[in-house]
């Protein structure tokens, strides 16, 4: 998305030139400039969005040339998003973040998030019973760092793998959206811009990286100091504010902390500092899982059927009776990470074995199950700041379900059952107060007004 010869940025209106500017810093994203009403692209960005998306390309008069110009209305900006990651690109949203009306001279205007597939947070871009990972892999002298997470639900591991073949099986295993790798300066300033990202193959950084990274496609260049140890680690104890990688088992793992420390700094990044409620980084080694590559996992039919590649007819959907998308995504993993440690798979097994043998209350976790909805993308939503006015009553509704699943939950005893009978004192709490807060059927989006109740105060009642 490199701008065509252009004029002195002086030549251009005020407007233009702090988009020059701001396109100038986000060279490899599809910049969407708001307007008004609409969401406007230009030069280059302008003729690629056009013709991806199907709309009307026009231009715009500034320093005595027709500049090409395209946009979408800003109330439907999340389906044309969805259909440009789809064909591969990254968009920068910059958003006016002042009045019109009380701004003087031009109003100001902010990258507020760069949009990437590795770090979707909106719920109609994602798959329900599936996670959406964020990858970044680090080559040290002994192996390979490996750290992935998905940022819609929290989740965060990591680990470190010497055998490249071993890599690879991950990294299909886990079928990241995006991988984030380390390049040299060099390569950093010569690589070639394409499609809103920078076109790159294993083999353009090391032929010892193509092994490691057999069919992935999903690249995402990050500069290689990044990737730095020391500077990975300050950047793990800042965010999590702890003293010692050692909580997170991170402690002599020098190139997995590398790949976590990328990890932060692009989610930092793209989602200018919002970020998401990450509670820990959970390490893992693969002897803890029976290694199944890809086309054992292909044969077995595990996810897909092996002609079809459907989901219908695989063990998943034979399996897959849960009720909320938490229970989904985690029978999707444990199906793909069989355990080989025995006292875990007894733990598993003596669940299984007190749920089968409590039918009365079994029933009541179904019925308190099914009023459950996504938590983990909602609390997502709610500390990026992304979060809907029906999302919040969807909260709202699965709290209030919670103290029913623990009072079904009292007489359990497994290892992996007896936590769940004690719940945090304030989810009470926040469901009475979105309750008596928010109206029961909010509008779609905040903006449109009519969220909160009459009477809770006087002053949001004048305004």
């Amino acid at each position: 998305m490199t701008l065509p010869e252009l004029k002195s940025p002086a030549a251009y209106s005020p407007m233009m030139q702090h988009y020059l500017e701001v396109k100038k810093l986000h060279p490899d994203c599809l910049l969407m400039y708001r307007m008004g009403d609409f969401y406007e692209l230009f030069f280059a960005d302008a003729t690629v969005a056009a013709k991806e998306l199907e709309i009307t390309l026009t231009a715009r008069e500034s320093a005595g040339e027709r500049v090409p110009m395209a946009g979408v209305p800003h109330h439907a900006v999340e389906g044309y998003l969805g259909r440009l990651i789809e064909k591969g690109y990254r968009i920068a949203i910059c958003e006016q973040v002042e009045d019109p009306r009380q701004a003087k001279g031009l109003v100001k205007r902010e990258i507020t998030r760069l949009v990437t597939p590795g770090t979707l947070l909106e719920a109609h871009y994602l798959s329900e019973k599936q996670n959406n990972f964020l990858a970044a892999l680090y080559r040290g002298a002994k192996g390979f760092g490996l750290a992935y997470c998905d940022i819609s639900t929290g989740e965060f591991m990591a680990t470190e793998i010497g055998n490249p073949a071993l890599v690879a099986s991950e990294l299909q295993r886990l079928a990241a959206s995006e991988i984030l790798v380390p390049v040299p300066p060099a390569l950093w300033q010569e690589v070639a811009w394409g499609r809103g990202q920078i076109c790159l193959t294993p083999e353009r950084l090391d032929p010892a990286w193509a092994e490691a990274m057999v069919g992935c496609h999903a690249l995402t260049p990050r500069p290689e100091q990044l990737f730095k140890a020391e500077q990975a680690k300050r950047a793990i104890l800042e965010h999590f504010k702890i003293l010692t990688l050692e909580p997170f088992g991170l402690a002599e793992k020098p190139m997995a902390t590398a790949a976590c420390g990328a990890l932060l700094a692009y989610i930092a990044e793209t989602q200018c500092q919002r970020l998401p409620p990450f509670q820990a980084i959970v390490t893992y080694q693969l002897a803890d899982f029976m290694w199944l590559d890809a086309d054992t996992r292909r044969n077995l039919e595990l996810l897909q059927t092996a002609r079809a590649a459907q989901t219908s007819g695989s063990l998943l959907a034979v399996l897959d009776i849960t009720l909320t998308p938490m229970g989904g995504r985690r029978l999707r993993s444990w199906l793909l990470h069989p355990l080989l440690n025995t006292a875990a798979i007894q733990a598993r097994q003596a669940a299984v074995t007190e749920l089968l043998a409590a039918t009365s209350q079994r029933q009541r976790i179904v019925r308190a199950l099914s009023q459950v909805r996504d938590l983990e993308r909602i609390a997502t939503r709610i500390t990026t700041g992304t979060v809907y006015p029906r999302e919040l009553i969807a909260l709202r509704d699965s709290l209030e379900a919670l103290p029913e699943l623990s009072a079904a939950l009292a007489r359990f005893t497994s290892t992996l059952l007896a936590p769940l009978q004690s719940l945090p004192e304030q989810s009470g709490e926040l469901a009475t107060l979105i309750r008596r807060t928010l109206v029961d059927n909010p509008p779609a989006t905040i903006t449109e007004g009519g969220l909160i109740r009459p009477g809770i105060t006087t002053e949001i009642d004048r305004l």
